[in-house]
């Protein structure tokens, strides 16, 4: 295995470190999608993040493994019943913004915004289950949820230092 460099893939189980992968990427932006049989990629834009890794990188590949799925929408009209999409080309476009993740039973519920002037509503929740994630930056290194929460904190704090 001359020459040959190998990454360690760190995977992250459990329904509570999926909610907090999730609220780790508040306000990153779902900008593309990949199915891979019963896997689910996504490219998340987090810049404040990423370019904690590498000042170059903007996203992180989070590959959600044996993934259902379904996106119940929050619509413009207060007066209208919820829709429940499941078609990823109809959930990822335009691309949704996290803002958080709770747990509700066996589901992950992420409430997400979506704006767009051609759609009747303006975000919704992504409902899925998922049996465990794989989270890794643009250069293919992989993260543990300890060292994506010290990451964001480390952001954190060092925001709240430039505030004072």
């Amino acid at each position: 295995m001359c020459g040959l460099i190998q990454l360690k893939v760190l995977v992250i189980t459990g329904i509570e470190n999926l909610r907090f992968l999730f609220n780790i990427f508040h306000d990153g932006g779902i900008v593309h999608y990949a199915e891979k049989g019963c896997d689910l990629e996504l490219d998340i834009e987090i810049m404040y993040l990423a370019e904690r890794v590498n000042a170059d990188y903007r996203t992180f590949r989070l590959t959600l493994e044996k993934t259902q799925l379904v996106f119940e929408t929050w619509p413009k009209d207060i007066t209208a019943k919820p829709a429940r999409i499941s078609a990823y080309a109809q959930i990822f476009h335009p691309e949704l913004e996290i803002l958080g993740a709770e747990i509700e039973g066996d589901v992950l519920n992420v409430a997400c915004n979506q704006s767009s002037v051609d759609s009747d509503y303006c975000g919704g929740n992504l409902l899925l289950r998922a049996e465990s994630a794989i989270v890794a930056d643009e250069g293919g290194k992989s993260y543990s949820i300890e060292e994506l929460q010290e990451l964001c904190h480390n952001y954190w704090e060092d925001w709240k230092n430039k505030k004072q």
